[in-house]
Protein backbone atom coordinates (compact mmCIF):
# COMPACT_ATOMS: atom_id res chain seq x y z
CA UNK A 1 0.00 0.00 0.00
CA UNK A 2 2.88 2.41 0.73
CA UNK A 3 3.75 2.44 -2.96
CA UNK A 4 0.19 2.39 -4.35
CA UNK A 5 -0.04 5.43 -6.69
CA UNK A 6 -3.78 5.72 -5.93
CA UNK A 7 -2.96 6.29 -2.27
CA UNK A 8 0.40 8.08 -2.24
CA UNK A 9 2.03 10.59 -4.54
CA UNK A 10 5.76 10.04 -4.18
CA UNK A 11 7.87 13.08 -5.03
CA UNK A 12 11.55 13.48 -4.29
CA UNK A 13 12.52 16.62 -2.46
CA UNK A 14 15.79 18.40 -3.14
CA UNK A 15 16.47 18.85 0.58
CA UNK A 16 18.47 16.27 2.47
CA UNK A 17 16.72 17.29 5.71
CA UNK A 18 13.46 15.46 6.38
CA UNK A 19 12.08 18.43 8.34
CA UNK A 20 12.18 20.67 5.27
CA UNK A 21 10.10 18.25 3.21
CA UNK A 22 7.79 17.47 6.12
CA UNK A 23 6.90 21.06 7.03
CA UNK A 24 6.52 22.09 3.38
CA UNK A 25 4.09 19.21 2.84
CA UNK A 26 1.77 20.55 5.54
CA UNK A 27 0.53 23.28 3.21
CA UNK A 28 -0.93 20.58 0.93
CA UNK A 29 -2.61 18.25 3.45
CA UNK A 30 -6.37 18.10 4.00
CA UNK A 31 -6.27 16.80 7.59
CA UNK A 32 -3.82 15.63 10.25
CA UNK A 33 -3.67 12.76 12.74
CA UNK A 34 -1.10 13.54 15.44
CA UNK A 35 -0.38 10.49 17.61
CA UNK A 36 2.20 10.72 20.37
CA UNK A 37 5.30 12.41 19.04
CA UNK A 38 7.40 15.31 20.13
CA UNK A 39 8.37 18.72 18.66
CA UNK A 40 7.64 18.09 14.98
CA UNK A 41 4.26 16.53 15.87
CA UNK A 42 3.42 19.51 18.05
CA UNK A 43 4.41 22.00 15.36
CA UNK A 44 2.48 20.09 12.68
CA UNK A 45 -0.59 20.07 14.92
CA UNK A 46 -0.34 23.81 15.56
CA UNK A 47 -0.01 24.48 11.83
CA UNK A 48 -3.11 22.34 11.23
CA UNK A 49 -5.00 24.25 13.92
CA UNK A 50 -3.90 27.56 12.40
CA UNK A 51 -5.21 26.39 9.02
CA UNK A 52 -8.49 25.14 10.57
CA UNK A 53 -7.89 21.67 9.16
CA UNK A 54 -9.86 18.66 10.27
CA UNK A 55 -7.80 16.96 12.96
CA UNK A 56 -7.82 13.82 15.05
CA UNK A 57 -5.43 14.32 17.99
CA UNK A 58 -5.31 11.13 20.02
CA UNK A 59 -5.00 11.97 23.72
CA UNK A 60 -4.58 8.35 24.84
CA UNK A 61 -1.09 8.00 23.42
CA UNK A 62 0.45 10.94 25.31
CA UNK A 63 3.22 13.08 23.80
CA UNK A 64 2.34 15.95 21.51
CA UNK A 65 -0.87 14.25 20.41
CA UNK A 66 -2.15 14.78 23.96
CA UNK A 67 -0.88 18.39 24.02
CA UNK A 68 -2.66 19.14 20.74
CA UNK A 69 -5.86 17.46 21.96
CA UNK A 70 -5.73 19.65 25.09
CA UNK A 71 -5.39 22.78 22.93
CA UNK A 72 -8.37 21.90 20.69
CA UNK A 73 -10.84 23.44 23.14
CA UNK A 74 -9.21 26.84 22.66
CA UNK A 75 -9.60 26.74 18.86
CA UNK A 76 -12.34 24.28 17.96
CA UNK A 77 -12.96 25.32 14.31
CA UNK A 78 -15.13 22.41 13.14
CA UNK A 79 -14.78 20.24 16.24
CA UNK A 80 -17.80 19.44 18.37
CA UNK A 81 -17.99 17.83 21.83
CA UNK A 82 -18.51 14.35 20.36
CA UNK A 83 -15.28 14.83 18.39
CA UNK A 84 -13.34 15.65 21.57
CA UNK A 85 -14.76 12.54 23.21
CA UNK A 86 -13.86 10.33 20.24
CA UNK A 87 -10.23 11.43 20.53
CA UNK A 88 -9.91 11.13 24.32
CA UNK A 89 -9.78 7.44 25.19
CA UNK A 90 -8.82 4.55 22.92
CA UNK A 91 -11.38 1.73 23.01
CA UNK A 92 -12.52 -1.02 20.66
CA UNK A 93 -14.76 1.40 18.73
CA UNK A 94 -12.34 4.38 18.70
CA UNK A 95 -11.22 3.94 15.10
CA UNK A 96 -14.84 4.09 13.93
CA UNK A 97 -15.63 7.10 16.14
CA UNK A 98 -12.50 8.93 14.96
CA UNK A 99 -13.37 8.21 11.32
CA UNK A 100 -16.89 9.56 11.93
CA UNK A 101 -15.39 12.62 13.63
CA UNK A 102 -13.10 13.29 10.69
CA UNK A 103 -16.00 12.92 8.24
CA UNK A 104 -18.09 15.30 10.36
CA UNK A 105 -15.30 17.87 10.46
CA UNK A 106 -14.90 17.67 6.67
CA UNK A 107 -18.66 18.16 6.28
CA UNK A 108 -18.79 21.15 8.62
CA UNK A 109 -15.75 22.66 6.95
CA UNK A 110 -17.30 22.23 3.48
CA UNK A 111 -20.61 23.75 4.64
CA UNK A 112 -18.81 26.77 6.09
CA UNK A 113 -16.74 27.18 2.92
CA UNK A 114 -19.89 26.96 0.83
CA UNK A 115 -21.58 29.65 2.94
CA UNK A 116 -18.48 31.84 2.68
CA UNK A 117 -18.37 31.31 -1.08
CA UNK A 118 -22.03 32.38 -1.37
CA UNK A 119 -21.30 35.51 0.67
CA UNK A 120 -18.31 36.41 -1.52
CA UNK A 121 -20.38 35.90 -4.67
CA UNK A 122 -23.12 38.17 -3.28
CA UNK A 123 -20.57 40.89 -2.52
CA UNK A 124 -19.06 40.57 -5.99
CA UNK A 125 -22.54 40.71 -7.52
CA UNK A 126 -23.28 43.97 -5.71
CA UNK A 127 -19.89 45.40 -6.67
CA UNK A 128 -20.40 44.71 -10.37
CA UNK A 129 -23.97 45.98 -10.68
CA UNK A 130 -24.23 48.93 -13.01
CA UNK A 131 -24.60 52.23 -11.21
CA UNK A 132 -27.77 54.06 -12.29
CA UNK A 133 -27.09 57.22 -14.26
CA UNK A 134 -28.07 60.46 -12.60
CA UNK A 135 -30.01 62.92 -14.70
Amino acid sequence: MATDPKVFLLKKDSSSEWEVSFYRSLIKVNAVLPVGGSRSTLIAGQIALGRDLPIIALAEFDGSGLTIWQSLHAKPAYIEEADFEAMQDWTSDSATRCFQSLNGQFGRRAAKATAADREILAIKDKAYRPVPAWD
